[in-house]
């Protein structure tokens, strides 16, 4: 139900933004394609509802580094219909540009980006970078330490914040990443038309340390595997709408995902 829910948010725009002869599915990290080929099939159904020459085009575009994970996508959508074509790009650096109105979605993207984090120093009264270093006693072995002094991310990342943002805090993230991803679909957005709808564990700016690893869908340290763990951080909101707001783009308060289900009729939906 949850990707057919999206399907019919995706339909849900088409129609406001006049019902365009063709349109574009862009997903971010898409997974298995699972979410993907759920929504695909419910926007096919509400299209046979509601396009009334039934001849709506749907440009499918993913943006996945792993190739592994390309075929299965690849193999997941392959019983789509004739009016869905799919493409996929390694990076969005790599993705044209498109007369097609764009909606994208980000389905637990943004939390897999690197961030920095940033500790505030009681007796300095200064913020330092967290950064890793090797176990002095075992070298074989890494954990985190702040830098002595200012680092280049510190200069750079720390002035985003507003004194608000940062009072009575000791930690605070920040996502690089996360920040020129946004801006990039933001900027497609301005150029092509279209909305873009993020899921993820998130906030409005109020945490301070949600960096967590996992293996086998449990909690483990996040240096003690480098390379065979998860590592997931929860996605600042307000930091991606300050974002899409300097380039234009009219962003929403975040809202939970059983907020926005509901308000797509997941109680009483039936496609």
């Amino acid at each position: 139900m949850f990707g057919e829910l999206i399907g019919a948010w995706i339909l849900q725009e088409w129609t406001i933004a006049g019902k365009p002869k063709s349109f574009e599915y862009l997903e971010l990290g898409p997974g298995r394609g699972t979410l993907a080929k759920d929504a695909l099939n419910a926007i096919q159904t509400l299209l046979n509802k509601v396009d009334d020459d039934k001849k709506t085009m749907i440009n499918v575009k993913f943006v996945e580094v792993s190739p592994v994970l390309s075929k299965k996508q690849a193999e997941t959508l392959a019983s789509n219909g004739s009016n869905i074509s799919a493409e996929w790009y390694r990076s969005f650096e790599t993705l044209p540009e498109s007369e097609d109105i764009s909606f994208s979605i980000c389905n637990e993207f943004f939390d897999a980006l690197p961030i920095h984090q940033f500790d505030f120093n009681e007796n300095t009264r200064q913020w330092r970078e967290v950064i890793v270093d090797t176990d002095p006693v075992d070298k074989e072995k890494l954990r985190f330490v702040t830098a002595p002094g200012d680092t280049p991310a510190a200069k750079a990342l720390l002035p985003m914040f507003d004194n608000d943002d940062l009072e009575g805090k000791r930690r605070v993230e920040v996502s690089p990443s996360s920040l020129i991803h946004c801006q990039w679909l933001c900027e497609r957005i301005m150029k092509q038309g279209g909305s873009s709808l993020i899921i993820d564990y998130g906030h409005e700016g109020q945490k301070e340390d949600t960096l967590r690893g996992f293996k086998n869908h449990k909690l483990v340290e996040i240096l003690d595997n480098p390379g065979d763990i998860d590592i997931t951080a929860d996605v600042n909101f307000s930091h991606l709408r300050s974002v899409a707001e300097a380039i234009g783009v009219d962003a929403s308060e975040s809202i939970t995902q059983d907020a926005f289900l509901k308000n797509m009729g997941i109680e009483t939906r039936s496609i």
